[in-house]
């Protein structure tokens, strides 16, 4: 069993700036048209030799025009801020993991890698982009699964998505689409489920209410994060004050900031509050999602709210107990999609298409479910079938994530209403 000295690593990204290897099949013409002209005594452009026959100038041009002409090569940028290695590995997702296997499906297509390692270098891409709009030129970069990416629904810079453009469209779920605004596509996800210790639970809770007793009635066995340190604690705090909030008004959570509906988080607040003394050590809140997996890996508590991939990666990495099982509420606590946008613009607009339409494909599910953990992009009704039993007890989906505002706001109530109570 892990120590809590054991990191217990985020599976979030990479990224050195790396260039993708070109297309095979671009290669693969250019060696066979030389390798034509050099048996013909030539080279690419040279002409015949002095006092060459008629025959033998014939023979050269017909081998010349059965050469297969290069294919053009089309060269993709993307901008990313996964710039972390996969966690237990050295690999890049995008470099080493997702274009690869694009660029060997499509060799004709070879795609670039901009890293921006830190907020700053998405503010100055949004400036870029932004830019590059306004003076009517192509924009730096053809696609985008960066912070800066909401920026970008919101003020219309991405190309709206179409079945034409992205057959695999069919296969998202249209609620993760209109999130975008159809300017953006989901290629994989997380989500906030419940983490226990099966040799210590044996009937765990399905439900926010029956987990609060289960709390209440195991003191000191459970614990979340506070909000502004990990979202996984923001996803258990959404979860109980959304329970007290009317249906009818839910959405209103998503995509608009009205400061007046926070009036409905009290009752949610004030729940919170009162589980304080059940919490482990009677009110201690561990700070960040990693800090939740370590108290999880000692034993010191058995059951706690955690991301989905970030804990499916520690399990597989011998970082928390074999006895650790996942479980999805009914009805399910929050997650979010991960993006990848077209930047309107583009000049290779179909040929960024294509990639996005791959990265909904069996091939590329798979991968992101190997290195990642992730949920697929594309419905579980669509996802591949190993995929699904990896994540069996957790596949059934997740409530969408409110408006950054919101969540801000319900931490800073939290931090100032709930710990210490």
């Amino acid at each position: 069993m892990p120590t809590p000295n054991q990191p217990i690593v985020p599976p979030r990204s990479v990224l050195h700036r790396t260039r993708s290897r070109r297309g095979l099949a671009a290669m693969g013409a250019a060696v066979l048209g030389g390798s034509l002209l050099a048996a013909c005594g030539g080279s690419p452009g040279s002409h015949p030799a002095a006092g060459s026959s008629p025959a033998s100038t014939a023979a050269l041009s017909a081998a010349s025009s059965a050469a297969p002409k290069k294919a053009k090569v089309v060269t993709l940028t993307l901008a990313t801020d996964l710039t972390d290695p996969i966690s237990g590995t050295n690999l890049l997702p995008w470099q080493n993991v997702w274009v690869p296997a694009f660029e060997k499906a499509y060799p004709d297509i070879k795609v670039d890698i901009v890293g921006d390692a830190n907020s700053s270098d998405d503010t100055a891409l949004y400036d870029r982009i932004v830019a590059a709009e306004k003076s009517h030129r192509p924009p730096p970069v053809d696609m985008t699964d960066a912070s800066i990416l909401p920026e970008l629904v919101e003020q219309g810079y991405g190309v709206r998505v179409t079945s034409k453009l992205v057959p695999r469209l069919a296969e998202i779920y249209p609620s993760q689409m209109s999130l975008a605004r159809y300017e953006a596509t989901p290629f994989r996800g997380s989500a906030v489920v419940l983490a226990y210790d099966s040799a210590k639970v044996k009937n765990p809770p399905h439900t926010l209410p029956a987990l609060l007793a289960w709390i209440k009635a195991h003191p000191g066995q459970f614990t979340y994060c506070p909000p502004s340190s990990g979202g996984s604690g923001e996803g258990f705090v959404q979860d109980v004050a959304s329970a007290h909030i009317p249906k009818a008004q839910e959405m209103e959570f998503l995509d608009s900031y009205k400061p007046a509906l926070e009036s409905e988080w009290k009752p949610g607040l004030a729940e919170l509050r009162a589980l304080g003394p059940d919490m482990y050590r009677h009110g201690f809140y561990p700070n960040g999602n990693t800090a939740v997996l370590q108290l999880l890996a000692n034993g010191s508590i058995s059951m706690a709210p955690v991301w989905s991939d970030q804990s499916h990666a520690a399990l597989a990495a011998g970082l928390l107990p074999k006895t650790t099982k996942f479980l999805q509420l009914t009805p399910a606590m929050p997650g979010s999609p991960s993006y990848v946008m077209v930047i309107k613009g583009s000049p290779d607009e179909a040929a960024a298409f294509s990639f996005i339409n791959f990265m909904l494909s069996p091939t590329e599910q798979d991968l992101v479910a190997k290195y990642m953990h992730g949920f697929p992009g594309v419905r579980w009704s669509d996802a591949p079938a190993g995929l699904r039993a990896e994540f069996a007890g957790i596949e059934s989906g997740y409530a969408l994530n409110w408006d950054a505002q919101f969540t801000n706001d319900l931490a800073a109530k939290w931090q100032a209403e709930v710990p210490g109570a």
